[in-house]
């Protein structure tokens, strides 16, 4: 049985973002379905929508039976329709594993015990301001990524990064402990300043002089150089406006 978490739906408060992935509802508006599901019996698939204000668990299991379940779409409630998804087997999210769904505590989640990747499907953004929230854990240190190559953080040993579209890299803030956390981090566009958060409390503090640039095909939850994310993964929402501490502080209390 599915149960609601928090106070309501996110983007209902927090409306506006770039684009918006959950394994929750995040807007009472949107109408589609959270997830495009692959069982390993046979490779079919199908759409699961939502019960109530988080994804249909019983319809995930009911689908997939007692073997494993993969996601091949998330899709985006944003209203952008910015869906990712994965096309090869080998490299999709796992939900269900012999029938059992994965969960970091109360929270259901993705699982990638090794290296898994989503993508794009819409045409390239530039943002030059812009927040990022995501409710994740790392299970391996360095070459996992959340955003990948033209994305938005890296976590490794040595903490969050930036990666923009000339392959610079940005220190935010060290080390990484691996926990299931929420993290943010934002960039003002007319100084270039990164600031970095855990569980909304500021981390660190970088810079860069270029955008963010989510092209088409962009790695999400994945990785560069054929690296892709190893860990856990709830949730990713991307503002093209850069927020204050005091909305972070919000956003990361209704995560």
């Amino acid at each position: 049985m599915a149960f609601r978490y928090g106070p309501g739906p996110l983007l209902d408060s927090f409306p506006g973002a770039q684009a918006a992935y959950s394994l929750r509802k995040l807007n009472s508006s949107y109408t589609g379905s959270c997830l495009t599901i692959r069982r390993s019996s046979d490779n079919a698939t199908t759409n699961i929508g939502f019960f109530r204000y988080t994804v249909d668990t019983d319809a995930i299991l009911n689908f997939v039976g007692s073997g494993n379940g993969f996601v091949t779409t998330w899709y985006d409630q944003s209203g952008n329709g910015v869906n990712i998804s994965q096309g090869t087997t080998a490299s999709q999210f796992n939900i269900v594993t012999s029938g059992s769904l994965h969960y970091e505590g109360n929270d259901l989640v993705m699982n990638a015990t090794t290296n898994r990747a989503f993508s794009r499907n819409t045409a390239t953004v530039s943002l030059s301001g812009w927040t990022v929230y995501t409710k994740s854990r790392l299970l391996t240190n360095g070459g996992s990524y959340i955003g990948g190559n033209f994305g938005v953080m890296q976590l490794n040993s040595v903490g969050y990064a930036f990666r923009n579209s000339t392959d610079n890299l940005y220190k935010i803030v060290g080390p990484f402990n691996q926990s299931y956390t929420k993290l943010q981090i934002k960039r003002t566009a007319d100084t270039g300043a990164l600031q970095g958060y855990a569980n909304g409390i500021t981390t660190g503090t970088s810079s860069t002089t270029l955008s963010l640039e989510l092209g088409t095909g962009t790695p999400i939850f994945g990785g560069f150089a054929g690296m892709g994310y190893q860990g856990t993964v709830r949730e990713m929402i991307i503002y093209p406006v850069t927020h204050t501490d005091f909305t972070i502080a919000q956003i990361n209390n209704m995560m």
